[in-house]
């Protein structure tokens, strides 16, 4: 909102498409007035809010970015959106977005897409100028092709295809470990299943996270909520979290910003021989826990075994961990 209306001010003629979900439609109303409030006006008929858009029809609206001479902006403030920028670039859509995670790993500046700094409203303004400027039509032109080259060369169908199978070939032959005869580690419980959850910020959606843990069928289980330094009263629900639910930890941590960090921290006090990350916008299916410890069966080792799943997204929020 705030890169529109810098662009706006300085005379551009731009029209913006706002596309994302949140928590609730009330709590998407509401927002959506918030965000208008802060926009003088006469500017606000300018910005059109989409709640969800259907995957199958994201290429119909990079495509109308593209035609309109327009193009897409992330403003991701801590991770990218490969396969959205993927997409976008395929459908002849300029990307610009705000240089984190590994987004220079997909765009190069200049040569496939724009980067600003993370947070820099004036850059990226600038940069979306540049490529909004009748008279810099061939250099957009020029960075849409070099753009939808890369996507053809590196992440094609047939182009991952091959890259997958050179892999598997340059492999050495495998032979299966043997399992380790020794006790479980020292504090690991054999069989018990913990629950890592990041957050940072995000009060509005942690407790149903944690509850959809709590609804397990599996009652072997503990949890450890890991506090990246929220600043709202994140801090104080996990606490509270804690004292309601003896299966519960709560973690606070200096903030630091990278959820990986924050699980790495619940890890190492982690009492399970089973280790299930689940982001504090995210829910897991009530069988999870059973269906998976089944699945692994075997012995207790001496090791943490990891859980992997795809869990239900609230979708990305306008703060704390993104995705």
């Amino acid at each position: 909102m705030k890169i529109g209306e810098t662009l706006l001010r300085s005379g551009t003629e731009v029209r913006l498409l706002v596309a994302g979900d949140a928590y609730s439609n009330q709590e998407y109303a509401a927002y959506k007035q918030k965000l208008l409030d802060a926009v003088p006006e006469p500017w606000r008929n300018r910005f059109t809010f989409c709640q969800c858009v259907p995957h199958h029809q994201m290429p119909d609206v990079y495509s109308l970015a593209a035609n309109s001479g327009g193009c897409l902006v992330s403003t991701s403030l801590y991770e990218s959106a490969p396969m959205t920028f993927i997409e976008a670039m395929a459908s002849l859509c300029p990307v610009i977005s705000s240089n984190v995670g590994g987004v220079g790993e997909m765009l190069s500046e200049g040569v496939t897409g724009c980067l600003y700094n993370s947070g820099d409203v004036e850059s990226a303004a600038l940069k979306i100028s540049g490529l909004l400027d009748p008279e810099q039509v061939e250099t957009r032109r020029t960075l849409v092709e070099r753009a939808c080259a890369v996507v053809a060369s590196r992440h094609a169908p047939g182009a991952v295809a091959r890259k997958y199978v050179d892999l598997l070939e340059s492999l050495p032959a495998y032979s299966p470990p043997a399992i380790p005869s020794e006790p479980a580690a020292s504090g690991m419980i054999p069989g018990l299943v913990s629950t890592i959850i990041p957050v940072y910020n995000r009060a509005g959606l942690l407790r149903e996270a944690v509850d959809s843990v709590l609804a397990q069928t599996c009652r072997n289980i503990e949890i450890v909520i890991v506090d990246d330094g929220s600043t709202d009263e994140t801090a104080v629900l996990c606490d509270q979290l804690a004292r309601e639910h003896e299966v519960i930890r709560a973690l606070h941590i200096p903030h630091r910003g990278r959820a990986g960090l924050a699980r790495e921290a619940g890890r190492r006090v982690a009492r399970g021989e089973y280790i299930q990350y689940l982001d504090s916008d995210d829910l897991i299916m009530p069988e999870k826990f059973t269906k998976m410890v089944a699945a692994l069966g075997g012995e207790s080792g001496s090791r943490h075994r990891i859980l992997l799943h795809k869990a239900l997204s609230h979708g990305n929020q306008a703060s704390g961990y993104a995705g």
